[in-house]
Order: structure tokens, then sequence, then C-alpha cells
């Protein structure tokens, strides 16, 4: 992942609706279900966001291209958290260094 994702980003997406490529064949909507604090540890700092998916679909933890109209193309490493009657959860964590705040 190239892009440093923040988030507000994906807060102001909550309960949109993201396409998750699973293969070239299998393209899947998914809702934004939740976007995690903002947590930090020592240097880092960390979130994560939860995606429901309603129909079934391929349950391997690995990186998919996602698209999303108003964030545009993401490829993120989805892990399945969890499948019941609602669907499948698929989990995506961020972990970045804390930015260093520079005074001018």
């Amino acid at each position: 992942m190239s892009r440093r994702y923040t988030r507000d980003e994906f807060t102001e997406q909550l309960n949109t609706t993201f396409e998750i490529n699973f293969t070239p064949d299998i393209v899947k909507d998914a809702e934004l279900i939740q976007v995690s604090n903002l947590e930090g540890t020592g240097n880092y700092e960390s979130f994560s966001i939860t995606f429901l998916v309603a129909e079934d679909c391929p349950i391997y933890q690995q990186i998919y291209p996602i698209d999303h109209a108003e964030m545009g193309s993401l490829e993120l490493f989805l892990v399945p958290s969890g499948k019941d009657e609602k669907g499948t959860t698929y989990v995506s964590v961020f972990n970045y260094p804390k930015e260093e705040k520079t005074v001018s």
C-alpha cells in the first residue's frame, strides 16, 4: 500500500458501498460497517475498518483490489473475521508510524 489512508477518510464513507474484486470474475458489494477508534501505541497509530459482504464469497486473507465512488481504487489486505446470517465480515488494519510534528 503506497498511500497513507486516514481514519477520517473511512469514517466519512461509513455505511457506503465498496466493490471488492475477489477474482476477475467475482466482484461483490461490501458495506463499510465499522471504523475503529484511533489507537496510539508507542510510535504507532492504528485503526481498523470492517466490511460486510452479504453474498457468499471467497474467504481468504490477502490483498484485494477495491473500488469506491469517492475514494477511488484501493488495495487492502483483508482478513475474514466472521460469518453469520447477514454475510461475511472482513477486517483491514492500518498501523502507521506517528508523524512527527514540526514547529515553524
